[in-house]
């Protein structure tokens, strides 16, 4: 549930250039069923440029967002920095999305929500296969104890599954068994 107030003032605002802050926290990201991230922490600048038929915002986002890391599964920061994108909003007398970054809005409506536009804006930013960075030196920050239980139970090859299925039933091959199968893998 949101509760801050990612919000422009829209009937009231004069036409010109304005500028507004946000410091937005894990609230713009909770407000998002299913999303990309739930927790973050952002600070948006907005410049708006209001005419009598229009309005250009442009954003500018840096911060960070949680993120899983899809090699060792821990939790990290991911960073988010200088995002900029440009909305224009066409003021009509309904709510409907033109186009990719334009929108028309009830110009009788007191207020201007941002708060979809800055999580879109910022969850644009995120990797697809999001990893942990890696150190001043070029070595993964990963997780190496949880590295080290995953691959416990990776299989590499059949001859893997094999073999763990013998350690696992206590079982010890006689080498020249081992042998003979290797021969049959090659044919």
């Amino acid at each position: 549930m949101q509760t801050a107030d990612y919000s422009i003032p829209l009937r009231q605002l004069p036409n010109g250039k304005h500028d507004f802050s946000f410091d937005c926290g894990d609230d713009l990201f909770e407000g998002v069923e299913g999303g990309l991230a739930e927790k973050g922490q952002l600070h948006v600048d907005v410049r708006v440029s209001k005419s009598d038929e229009m309005m250009i915002l442009d954003f500018d986002i840096n911060g960070t967002i949680e993120q899983q890391c899809a090699v060792c599964l821990g939790l990290f920061d991911y960073p988010i920095e200088d995002c900029g994108e440009r909305i224009t909003v066409k003021l009509g007398d309904k709510y409907e999305e033109l186009d990719d970054n334009l929108y028309e809005v009830d110009a009788k409506d007191d207020r201007l929500d941002l708060a979809q536009w800055i999580y879109e804006q910022a969850c644009v930013m995120l990797p697809i296969r999001p990893e942990h960075p890696t150190d001043d030196e070029g070595n993964p920050t990963c997780d190496q104890q949880m590295l080290d239980e995953l691959n416990k139970y990776v299989v590499h090859s059949e001859e893997d599954v094999h073999r763990k299925a013998r350690e696992a039933e206590g079982l010890t091959t006689d080498p020249r068994w081992e042998a003979l199968r290797k021969l049959a893998d090659k044919e």
